[in-house]
C-alpha cells in the first residue's frame, strides 16, 4: 500500500490554512463554535459508526469519503476524529502540490502525518481568535470552554497551551 505524503507546510500554515477553510465555508457562530459535522457532509464525507476498519479514513475520490468510528467512542472525541479527518483530507489529499494521492489513513498516532492532521483539527474547532477571547471571558475555565467548543477539557488545555495562554 501506498505511504501517505506528508504536507511541506509548517505548523503555523496548517493552522491558518484550517481557519482559512472553516471560514470559507461559513461554519463558526458568534462564538467560534464550529460545525464540524455540517463542513464534513459539505465535503461528502459518511461516518460508518459500527465498522472497525484497519484504515479509519477511506477516500473514495474527491468529495467522497468514509470514516469509521469505533461504536465506543465519546461523542466529543468523534467530533475531534471528524474535524482530523477533514484535516487529512484537505492536507494530505487535497492540497495544491500534492503528487501522490494516499486514499487511506491508519491510527498511526505517533506518525508526523497525524500530527499535522490533528494541528488541523485542533484549529478548525478552536480558531485561535474566538477560542482566546472566550478563554479570557471565561477566565480559562475549562469545563466551560470544552462545553462551548464541543470538545475535551484535555484538548482545551493543549490548544491553550499552544496558543500561549496558560
Amino acid at each position: 500500500m501506498q505511504e501517505p505524503v506528508r504536507s511541506d507546510l509548517s505548523y503555523a500554515a496548517i493552522r491558518e490554512y484550517a481557519e482559512k477553510i472553516g471560514s470559507h465555508h461559513d461554519i463558526y457562530d458568534e462564538n467560534g463554535h464550529a460545525d464540524v459535522d455540517g463542513l464534513f457532509a459539505t465535503l461528502g464525507g459518511r461516518v460508518h459508526p459500527f465498522l472497525d476498519l484497519p484504515e479509519p479514513l477511506i477516500i473514495e475520490e474527491p468529495n467522497s469519503f468514509v470514516v469509521s468510528q469505533r461504536s465506543f467512542i465519546n461523542w466529543r472525541k468523534q467530533r475531534f476524529f471528524i474535524a482530523k479527518s477533514i484535516g487529512h483530507y484537505f492536507l494530505h489529499y487535497r492540497y495544491p502540490g500534492i503528487e501522490t494521492y494516499m486514499k487511506f489513513y491508519g491510527r498511526a498516532s505517533d506518525s508526523e502525518i497525524d500530527t499535522q492532521a490533528n494541528h488541523f483539527a485542533a484549529t478548525l474547532i478552536m480558531p485561535a481568535k474566538q477560542f482566546t477571547q472566550q478563554y479570557e471571558k471565561l477566565e480559562g475555565d475549562r469545563m466551560q470552554l470544552s462545553e462551548l467548543f464541543d470538545i475535551s477539557p484535555l484538548a482545551v488545555k493543549v490548544r491553550a497551551e499552544l496558543l500561549g495562554l496558560l
